[in-house]
Parts: structure tokens; C-alpha cells; sequence
């Protein structure tokens, strides 16, 4: 899969800096930086639904092969196409959150996920781009049979596991087409047993059988193998 991002000398710093950290240390981080300090985001499209739930949940099961032992840290809030500052859900490269580069709009970045998916139609990437200007709250645990910890936005709830995750999920939302048996969601994680699995890619999904399946991806970052 082609890579129209590649990470600066600073931000690879940056990123094992995150890497090396006690994991206290990293939700401690996450919660100061975000807005209101524990006050979360209304999105003007409106809350999370159980589709996107359901979509975010084969994401992890089937893209990041989550180990069954281990645990998944969920951010508190999506990313977005946001710059400048970019949207506060722990994870950023400079000015942006890895869905996108600053000299990149967020109409040009679909046009290459497009490109590179033929099957991602326009009404997918419209309804897509209506989602992702401004976060929204992940209020609970995506359906699936692995431990998660969604982020306490106040600082209040501990994860209830010990020691570091298996990943930290950085998920936006998710695009549907009108029939909600196709999604385009980005998925940023960090993966803390391999550096080398910490990537952010565009993922391209259909429903069958009420089952959601991973058809086509486009990876716009990763950490290098050390």
C-alpha cells in the first residue's frame, strides 16, 4: 500500500518519547490536554451510534489483531481532519493528527484514499467528511470479547489492568453510505510491544451477513522499524 506520509525526525522522536513512557504517565498527559479538562465534545453530526461501534470493533479484531491477553486503551475522543491546533485525543504530528498534513485539505486526502480504494464511493466519503470536522465523546467499550479501557476524561477512573496496553486506539468516526452496509473510517494506534505495528491508515469496510469486513486500506503513516 502506498504512503503519502512520512514522519519527520521530530515526530519520530516524539513518538518513541510516547513509546517509553509509564503508561500513568501517558493518560495523565491525554486528560491535561484535553479541552475542559474532562468536559467532552458535542460533534454537530451528532453522537456515536452502534453502527460505527460495530465498525470500530472489526477494526480492531481484524486490522490490528489485538491479542486476546493484553488490553486495548481507547482515546476518549475521535480524530479529525482538525489543524492547527489538531483535535485533542492524545495523538498528533505537529500541527495535524495524522489523518492529514498541514499543506493537505481534507478533500484532497479522500481524493487519494479514492484512488487508492476505487470502491470508496462519494456519498461515503461526504458523509465521512461531515463527521470528521469536530470530535466526538467514545462514551463506552466497543462490542468485542478483548479488555479495553476507554480514557477517564477527568482523571477519576484508573485502568482497571496492569501495566502497559497491547494498543492504544486513536479511531475518527465512521463514515456509512444511506444502506449502512459500507464504512470508511481512519484508525490511528500505537502498539506498544512492536513500534514497527504503530501506523495510521484509511479502512475501507462492507457488511454481509451482519458481519463488517475489512475490503481495502491505505496507510498514510507508520513508526519505522528500529
Amino acid at each position: 500500500m502506498s504512503t503519502f506520509k512520512k514522519l519527520s525526525f521530530g515526530e519520530r522522536r516524539a513518538m518513541n518519547r510516547i513509546m517509553s513512557m509509564k503508561l500513568p504517565i501517558i493518560i495523565s498527559m491525554l486528560v491535561f490536554c484535553l479541552p475542559g479538562h474532562g468536559l467532552a465534545q458535542t460533534s454537530a453530526a451528532g453522537p456515536i451510534g452502534d453502527t460505527e461501534y460495530q465498525v470500530l470493533a472489526a477494526v480492531i479484531a481484524q486490522e490490528l489483531k489485538s491479542p486476546s491477553t493484553g488490553w486495548v486503551m481507547l482515546a476518549p475522543l475521535t480524530a479529525t481532519f482538525e489543524c492547527n491546533p489538531p483535535a485533542h485525543n492524545g495523538l498528533s504530528f505537529g500541527p495535524c493528527g495524522g489523518m492529514r498534513t498541514q499543506d493537505q485539505t481534507p478533500e484532497k486526502v479522500l481524493l487519494r484514499v479514492q484512488a487508492a480504494i476505487p470502491l470508496v464511493s462519494s456519498d461515503l466519503t461526504a458523509d465521512f467528511l461531515r463527521k470528521t470536522q469536530q470530535s466526538a465523546a467514545i462514551t463506552r467499550t466497543l462490542p468485542i470479547s478483548v479488555k479495553q479501557f476507554v480514557v477517564d476524561l477527568s482523571g477519576a477512573t484508573k485502568p482497571p489492568y496492569p501495566g502497559h496496553p497491547a494498543l492504544a486506539f486513536y479511531p475518527s468516526r465512521v463514515g456509512l453510505n444511506a444502506k449502512r452496509n459500507r464504512a470508511l473510517v481512519y484508525a490511528g494506534v500505537i502498539n506498544w510491544a512492536d513500534a514497527a505495528h504503530s501506523v495510521g491508515k484509511f479502512l475501507y469496510l462492507e457488511k454481509a451477513d451482519n458481519r463488517w469486513t475489512i475490503k481495502g486500506n491505505l496507510k498514510v503513516w507508520s513508526l519505522p522499524r528500529k
